[in-house]
């Protein structure tokens, strides 16, 4: 039997080769047509929001629009305000994947960015920004990225390779709150004044997002709410709906929500689209961490048992739960994005867990990296030595044979993600 080193290096030269298929990522254009037009320090503001945040940055923080004081464009303030805190977080995986990237795209050959080195690197990324093939030039050239499916709020992602997933999150909070209701009305010129006015809304949108090629719709409630949906009858919602929204407690407005995201899911099953569900770590700051326990997402599992539930983010720090899910529920599907960004050993764990009580199809992996290729990239480059571990592992024991861990890596990487959103067709993997 050879050494786990050498098992790993064989793999991992395989694995260096294989194609992609992103689960999760976020990049389209903005409104207008453009793509990001990047500097080093927004790089860092995109990426590392949160890491900033928790080593007291000002400024930064949930859903900031921007950490520099107002007006403040000039790059050198920019650096002059970000540096003092970037060298707290040098320790941190989500810094080491931009490190990487940089390195690999860029003539960078430091470990870290300093007050020495950062005009040189920042010169470069607002070069390579400038170029409209960039993002194709990092995921498809480096990166062997041939798909990913996006979450940007659009339909237009601006790549016949970037498949859009949609929010309908908006309609169930803002649908059972009296100003959200108004913001409904004036958004898409409809009156909401009855409880089947709210519904046909749900419906439309819901097709509009079909019809204009969504491959999943997608949930980020956690970061508002509990995801723990109770099955709430259409009565009792009705009855809710009209005591008047600006009368109800906020307990009927849970319930309200509950039927509302019910509906979201009985459509979505109806469609065969899935549906992608936050769980686990969130991106911002001074969130309810418990509300996003994936086992909250039970109650939906049993009562849609057609539905196929892509679960993210490893579930962080349910990881135990996580897994015990797609060991349990046959609508359950693992989906590891962005884990890495949290550490790098609990993804290693964790995968080397999974593999032994989930089912080899039920397994995905995406980056999500906020408009950023960079991260991506690192994340990228960090994933295929993970899995390449893993497997060299279980080889190394006896568990597997190298040619059934070689699969199962296809199947991670992109077999997984083909074929849970139906896009195998819609793929070029020969250019």
């Amino acid at each position: 039997m050879k050494r786990k080193a050498d098992i790993y290096n064989d793999i991992l030269t395989i694995v260096e080769t294989l194609p992609i298929v992103e689960s999760h990522d976020h990049f389209a254009p903005d409104p207008n047509g453009e793509w990001p037009r990047f500097d080093l320090c927004d790089i860092f503001f995109h990426n590392l929001n949160s890491e900033l945040t928790i080593v007291g940055m000002p400024g930064v923080g949930s859903h900031a629009a921007t950490p520099w004081p107002q007006g403040t464009l000039d790059v050198n303030k920019k650096w002059q305000y970000i540096a003092p805190y970037i060298n707290n977080i040098e320790n941190m995986v989500s810094y080491k994947a931009l490190m990487r990237a940089f390195k690999a795209v860029y003539d960078f050959p430091y470990e870290n960015v300093n007050n020495q080195n950062w005009a040189m690197l920042n010169e470069q990324i607002i070069a390579a920004y400038k170029r409209d093939d960039w993002i194709d030039y990092i995921l498809r050239e480096k990166g062997n990225i041939k798909a990913a499916v996006v979450d940007m709020d659009t339909l237009s992602t601006g790549r016949d390779y970037l498949f859009p997933a949609m929010k309908m999150d908006f309609l169930m909070m803002q649908g059972a709150d009296s100003e959200g209701m108004r913001k409904l009305e004036q958004k898409f010129n409809v009156s909401l004044s009855a409880f089947q006015n709210l519904l046909d809304l749900v419906h439309s949108v819901f097709q509009q997002f079909k019809d204009g090629g969504a491959v999943a719709i997608k949930s980020t409630a956690a970061y508002h709410r509990t995801i723990y949906f109770a099955d709430v009858s259409e009565s009792t919602a009705k009855r809710i709906f009209e005591k008047g929204l600006q009368n109800i407690s906020t307990e009927d407005k849970k319930i309200l929500q509950d039927f509302i995201m019910n509906e979201i899911c009985r459509l979505t099953a109806e469609s065969g689209l899935p549906v992608q569900f936050h769980t686990g770590k969130l991106a911002w700051n001074f969130q309810t961490i418990e509300n996003t326990n994936p086992t909250h997402l039970t109650t939906l599992m049993k009562k849609y048992p057609g539905l196929r539930f892509d679960i993210f983010h490893g579930g962080i720090p349910y990881t135990g739960e996580f897994g015990v899910l797609a060991n349990n529920y046959p609508n359950a599907y693992l989906d590891i994005n962005g884990m890495l960004w949290t550490s790098l050993e609990m993804s290693r764990r964790c995968l080397s867990e999974w593999l032994e009580m989930v089912p080899q199809n039920k397994i995905m992996w995406g980056a999500d990296s906020y408009r950023v290729y960079e991260g991506t990239l690192g994340q990228t480059l960090y994933f295929r030595e993970i899995l390449s571990d893993v497997l060299a592992e279980k080889v190394s024991t006896g568990l597997y044979d190298l040619d059934f861990a070689l699969e199962l890596a296809k199947k991670i990487l992109s077999e997984n993600v083909l074929s849970f959103f139906s896009i195998r067709n819609r793929i070029k993997f020969d250019d």
